[in-house]
């Protein structure tokens, strides 16, 4: 034996018995881990074996240590799955590498025996694993067989340089560094590097080469022999030239295969966005399931600020991710799963996706503006309940007692009008007072519900006739100027123009000691803007919410409004919009 082959064969039994006390100590895979350090001491000893010369035992030990103990070792990988196939393949690698062992080498053909057995163990773990168990499959699998591959290329070069200096035995033990390294990876960091990318290449490449390999030989062969001589040189550099030719096209078809063999078939791109386009429009969520099943894809969600909305499938670690532009909601993003088997998308998919991103898109907007419609009108139905149970508490508690005392007044002056008329005459002057306080009642309701000074002034009369009246805390009056840039506003959008500014107008005086108040409504296209500003002073950096903000935050968003209220370098400002419906709709 070699230096170079000893010392390759030590690597090698060194490597596979760390990797197998390191799968042993993390618990990862501990079958395999102690299967995979006794393959390190049994290539020790063969090692030794040689050292002295034992020939017979260095068979045995190679048998041994890699028909049985490495072979068992990447059959329980990563653990061992209950289950009778599973006892009953792992069973069928063990009994195999003992005959191995026993019997040869009068059963020759018995690795492949091993090799079989060792396929159908992998195929079986793979399909009831989980996708830790798959991943880590993946990893040992793509390892192995990428080794075995590149020692059988080996292999034949050592044929075709037999009788030279040069000696590739020693690379064979190297080549199998990959497996213990692959098995330690896959079950402790299986998603370090995603090796799905790695798995179609190696199989394309290395059926490539197979067949490059078999076609050039086995074709120059016959022709030698059938000659009954060698070519020549030019001929045969011709001839490799030629098939070089052939080698990208092969590499292409034979990806798509492989693709569609380990992972199934791509979808047609324009199929796959002809088919989106109304499932997207029915609802997100429909448009993100018939996005998966449309394009195969293994997930698809939606995010906005870093958190998923909408999801569909199971998440993967390697994504892409698309821009949702929307007014309301602009970090909102499509996310889908890149394929098993790929790191990216392909250029196809990313331009049906980009198709589909804007259909996603009007959707969502679309459900907002559903969504906010319903929480519109949920907001009027309440209002107006709020609104009806003020109108029974008012009628009920106030004029209810007041008309109630009045007819009771009234029997009594008629029972005392007979007796005593001066009496009588008393009882029905009170009766007189409680009808007049009962109709001062319902005028206050009546103004509650819509000033009538609306009605007489409008809306700039109605705000000048308010001003003339307001007086600040310590009496003094004050200073209001109103400027009205609007035509003729809906009832409702003017009774809350009217609140918002009258109840602007009242903090101002009551909390600022403002000396003057500026009222403005201006139209800007369908948008009313009211802003009320004053020159006083506030108490802090922000105004905190009382009764009068939170009424006129509540007029607003009833409307599907917004206001903005606090302090400003000047004094308070209070800033609210309102929708306005097109000139059509609008009352003369």
């Amino acid at each position: 034996m070699s230096a170079w082959l000893t010392m390759s064969e030590a690597a090698f039994a060194v490597t596979t018995l760390v990797c197998g006390v390191w799968l042993l100590r993390t618990r990862s895979a501990t079958a395999s881990g102690a299967l995979l350090a006794a393959t390190g001491i049994g290539v020790f000893g063969v090692i030794g074996c040689a050292a002295n010369g034992a020939t017979q035992a260095v068979d045995i030990g190679l048998r041994i240590t890699l028909g049985v103990l490495l072979s068992l070792a990447v059959a329980c990988y990563p653990r061992v799955q209950a289950g009778v196939i599973s006892l009953t393949l792992l069973s069928a690698v063990g009994l195999a590498g003992t005959v191995m062992v026993l019997a040869a080498p009068a059963v020759a053909w018995m690795p492949l025996a091993i090799v079989l057995f060792l396929l159908l163990a992998i195929w079986w773990a793979w399909e009831n694993g989980e996708a830790h168990t798959r991943r880590a499959l993946m990893w040992s699998t793509t390892a192995w067989l990428g080794a075995c591959l590149l020692i059988a290329l080996v292999s034949f070069t050592g044929d075709a340089l037999a009788g030279t200096a040069v000696d590739p035995g020693p690379l064979v033990p190297l080549l199998g560094l990959f497996g213990p390294i692959a098995m330690v990876v896959g079950a402790v960091s299986g998603d370090v590097v995603d090796v799905r990318g790695i798995v179609t290449p190696l199989v394309v490449n290395a059926t490539v080469v197979a067949v490059f390999v078999a076609v050039t030989v086995g074709g120059l062969g016959l022709v030698e022999a059938d000659r009954g001589g060698p070519l020549p040189l030019g001929v045969v550099a011709l001839t490799c030239a030629g098939l070089a030719f052939a080698v990208r096209p092969l590499q292409v078809v034979l990806r798509g295969v492989v693709d569609e063999v380990l992972y199934g078939k791509r979808p047609d791109p324009l199929r796959a966005a002809s088919s989106l386009v109304g499932e997207v429009a029915d609802s997100p969520q429909t448009g993100l399931d018939a996005l998966r099943e449309a394009m195969l894809l293994p997930y698809a969600a939606i995010e906005t600020s870093g958190r998923v909305e909408l999801h569909s499938g199971t998440p993967v670690a390697y994504t892409r991710t698309f821009a949702l532009t929307s007014a309301d909601q602009p970090d909102t993003r499509l996310i889908v799963g890149v394929r098993p088997g790929d790191l990216r998308l392909s250029a196809d998919d990313e331009q049906v996706l980009r198709i589909v991103t804007p259909l996603f898109t009007q959707t969502l907007r679309a459900g907002q503006l559903a969504e906010r419609l319903r929480h519109s009108v949920e907001r009027e139905i309440t209002a107006v309940e709020e609104e009806r149970r003020r109108l029974r508490r008012d009628l009920h508690d106030g004029i209810g007692p007041l008309l109630s005392g009045a007819a009771f007044t009234a029997d009594a002056a008629a029972n005392r009008v007979q007796d005593s008329p001066t009496e009588s005459f008393a009882l029905i002057a009170a009766v007189r007072g409680e009808v007049t306080a009962a109709l001062g009642e319902i005028r206050r309701i009546a103004l509650d519900l819509r000033p009538p000074a609306l009605d007489q002034l409008g809306l700039n009369g109605a705000l000048r006739q308010r001003a003339e009246s307001t007086y600040g805390a310590d009496g003094r009056r004050i200073e209001v100027g109103v400027q009205i840039e609007a035509g003729p506003l809906p009832a409702a959008i003017e009774v809350t123009t009217y609140r918002i500014a009258v109840e602007a107008l009242t903090n101002a005086a009551r909390h600022s000691l403002a000396r003057q108040v500026r009222i403005k409504v201006t139209e800007d296209g369908n948008t009313l803007r009211i802003n009320v500003t004053d020159n006083g002073a506030s108490p802090g950096p922000s105004w905190e919410a009382g009764t009068g903000l939170t009424s006129m935050h509540e007029r607003a968003e009833l409307l599907g409004g917004t206001i903005h209220a606090g302090p400003s370098p000047t004094g308070g400002r209070v800033e609210a919009t309102l929708p306005l419906p097109h000139s059509a709709t609008r009352r003369p």
